[in-house]
């Protein structure tokens, strides 16, 4: 009789693993479309780690501005990662899409970067600029080209 009753819980378990915990969502975004909101979701982070004025002006987040992009929620977003996520091999395609992604954009960027040696040697010269009087010097000056385009603007 014990025998019985384990291999009815053990049929049960087996059972029960197979199926899936998450319910799949209402309006389910399909994987390609995924990919490019989480690649979108990494490029406009990245944005807000360099330049935060450029979202506030517009009083953005980089989920609100994807979310807008791709006329979803945030719910929805949430459902449907909830639901990727539940399946671990699936999940890991998508997000391996993603790095692909950004890996060739990187590679493209850098390719830019090495053909145009005026972008290259600024970006030498702030890493150069090592004494804080330096830096506030090259701050300063881009606070001033900042004001003469503004006033030029003005005056057009």
């Amino acid at each position: 009789m014990k025998k019985f009753f384990f291999f009815i819980g053990l049929a049960m378990l087996l059972l029960n693993c197979n199926s899936s915990a998450v319910e799949k969502p209402k309006n389910l975004i399909d994987q390609d479309e995924m990919v490019n909101i989480f690649y979108d979701l990494y490029v406009a982070n990245a944005m807000y780690s360099t330049d935060a004025k450029y979202f506030a002006d517009r009083d953005l987040t980089p989920a609100k501005y994807v979310y807008k992009k791709y006329k979803i929620d945030s719910l929805e977003f949430a459902q449907n990662d909830h639901y990727y996520a539940s399946d671990v091999v699936n999940y890991e395609k998508i997000f391996s899409s993603v790095t692909e992604r950004l890996q060739k954009d990187k590679a493209l960027v850098d390719t830019l970067i090495a053909k145009s040696p005026e972008v290259a040697s600024k970006k030498i010269q702030k890493k150069t600029a090592s004494t804080p009087l330096q830096l506030r010097d090259s701050l300063r000056k881009k606070r001033l080209f900042k004001l003469q385009t503004n006033m030029d603007e003005v005056k057009n």
